[in-house]
């Protein structure tokens, strides 16, 4: 049976409310507010606003919070998959007042729960402490990424600090969205948003989605969290970091399979730069010191109404640091010195001898507003500017560093099966950019990294028009050690039909990477482009935490 709710009425996302009391910001706030649009309107962003493709077509916002049962299954959905996909991204619960950046948008999950056979969809808001704050005042609050262009973000970044004057509460509530990637560790399923705390989340057996807290490990957790912390399978171990544009730059931590953070490690870097991924090998946890640096003078000084304080500067070269992943001090960390280069994400990293392998998405030629210009970094070359997997090889004996493109393939959100994670792997998968939307991907590729060529040994078309993301591996069996080989498993994605303007949820078969889906779900309504995904098993579901632990 279906349940909607339009979440411009009164309805609040299925959540157990939070004991963070939300403060009002009364009439300051509303004044606040009229001026922002006022400024709004003077810069002309009304008119950007309704040409911004991240607000419209499949990347604008859904507004109905749908629960859906039995839906329509095309072909067999395979008993290993018992268990629930699920995938956030960034959905603006208001219409930005400001400018807008796909990164800002408040988060949004969407569940598939698969039971034997069959399917349900549910979508819910991660009713953040913002969103909350929002949803009282009426209108958007925290300043954001989209604010922050050119001079005009003098005035925004004034609102937000005269209100924390003017309000205390106000200016201790977190700005966190909750929107980019998910983990589950310690019998939780976590919202995470690098900005910020995660965002405890729980998936009832019914497949119903609900917030349950901001979660801060009891306490324990004093800084930002990454959205890609690496999870050990067999330690159940997680490793996690937090940046800032304040020293100390980068704070490293780790948390026992009970969720409890046993090491912390806090260093510097050159300068403050964003820092949106890293990776774990054997024995070593691996940062990304890339020139994406937090100049926030730069952006006054170039006068333009699309700077971002974040300048990438390729010829300040970039630097790869290798510490002891249990390590009790910063002296353990060592850099490597590569030429200039950035990355988002990581697909994985193992240590072969005294060889460290890194694989990653590497932008050559970046800027952080091509994502709003059009999904085009400005240049001639219509493949310019895009990720290309690569893979990086660190020498620990001779401290050499070295970086190659392993395919010609432009693309994002590499992967593996998560059961190789930190260990030698041989497949990657990764979504390829099609040439015309440098923003969605039309297929994937399956890359043997091992092979002597490094080469592509499938690709995955979506079909025509069809557009999709992050493909989520799920081993064909939850006994590792009985699978026939590391891609013995299957893929799942969301696939958006432009023509038809519905989306799938599509599950291929990871070794013979076959374009014809194992099967295939309608939605009960559009599916957003999104960020990161994960499957969690039967098992998973059934050990979540029942209630939370308020801190």
């Amino acid at each position: 049976m279906p349940i909607s709710a339009d979440h411009r009425g009164s309805q609040v996302s299925a959540s157990a409310a939070s004991s963070t009391a939300v403060p009002q910001e009364g009439l300051p706030g509303n004044v606040f507010h009229q001026g922002a649009k006022a400024l709004s309107w003077l810069e002309g962003r009304p008119s950007q606003r309704a040409n911004d493709r991240f607000l419209h077509e499949n990347f604008g916002p859904v507004y109905d919070e749908l629960y859906e049962e039995n839906l329509e299954v095309e072909g067999e959905l395979p008993a290993a998959l018992n268990g629930a996909f699920a995938r956030n991204g960034p959905n603006p619960y208001f219409t930005p007042t400001g400018g807008y950046h796909w990164f800002d948008g408040d988060g949004m999950m969407h569940v598939v729960r698969i039971k034997d056979g069959k399917a349900s969809y549910c979508n819910r808001f991660v009713n953040t402490l913002r969103l909350q704050q929002e949803k009282a005042a009426g209108h958007p609050v925290s300043i954001k990424i989209g604010d922050l262009r050119g001079t005009q973000s003098l005035f925004h970044v004034a609102g937000m600090t005269a209100r924390g004057a003017l309000n205390r509460d106000f200016s201790k509530v977190s700005t966190g969205t909750g929107n980019t990637a998910l983990v589950f560790h310690a019998k939780k399923l976590l919202a995470l948003h690098e900005a910020d705390c995660p965002y405890h989340m729980r998936i009832l057996c019914d497949g119903i989605l609900e917030t349950m807290q901001r979660y801060t490990f009891e306490g324990q957790l004093k800084h930002s969290f990454t959205a890609h912390p690496k999870v050990d399978r067999e330690s159940g171990h997680m490793f996690f970091f937090g940046y800032s544009s304040e020293k100390p730059h980068v704070q490293y931590s780790v948390a026992d399979a009970t969720g409890h953070i046993t090491h912390n490690v806090a260093f510097n870097l050159r300068e403050p730069i964003m820092m949106h991924d890293f990776a774990v090998s054997q024995d070593y946890a691996i940062f990304l010191d890339v020139p994406l640096f937090f100049r926030p003078q730069e952006m006054i000084s170039k006068d333009l109404s699309t700077a971002l304080p974040w300048q990438y500067h390729q010829e300040a070269g970039a630097r790869i640091g290798l510490l002891p992943k249990y390590a009790t001090d910063a002296s353990q960390l060592r850099w490597f010195d590569l030429p200039g280069f950035f990355a988002f994400h990581t697909a994985n990293a193992w240590q072969e001898g005294p060889l460290v392998h890194l694989y990653l998405a590497a932008f050559d030629k970046f800027d952080l507003d091509f994502w709003n210009a059009g999904g085009r970094f400005p240049t001639a070359d219509p493949k310019d500017g895009q990720a290309y997997l690569s893979e990086i090889i660190l020498n620990t004996e001779t401290g050499e560093a070295s970086r190659h493109r392993v395919t010609a393939d432009v693309g994002e959100f590499p992967g593996t099966a998560p059961h190789v994670s930190g260990r030698q792997n041989q497949f990657v998968y990764m979504p390829t950019n099609d040439d015309s939307k440098a923003t969605a991907q039309s297929g994937a590729i399956k890359v043997d990294v091992l092979s002597s060529k490094q080469q592509v040994v499938g690709r995955i078309s979506f079909g025509d028009r069809c557009f999709g993301g992050e493909l989520v591996f799920v081993p064909r069996q939850q006994d590792i050690s009985a699978l026939q080989g590391e891609d013995d498993g299957y893929l799942m994605t969301f696939v958006y039909d432009e023509p038809k303007q519905m989306s799938f949820f599509v599950v291929y078969d990871a070794h013979t990477f076959s374009s014809k889906p194992v099967a295939r779900v309608p939605m009960p309504q559009r599916v957003p482009f999104g960020f990161h995904g994960m499957f969690l098993s039967e098992q998973q579901l059934q050990s979540q935490d029942p209630a939370p632990r308020h801190h």
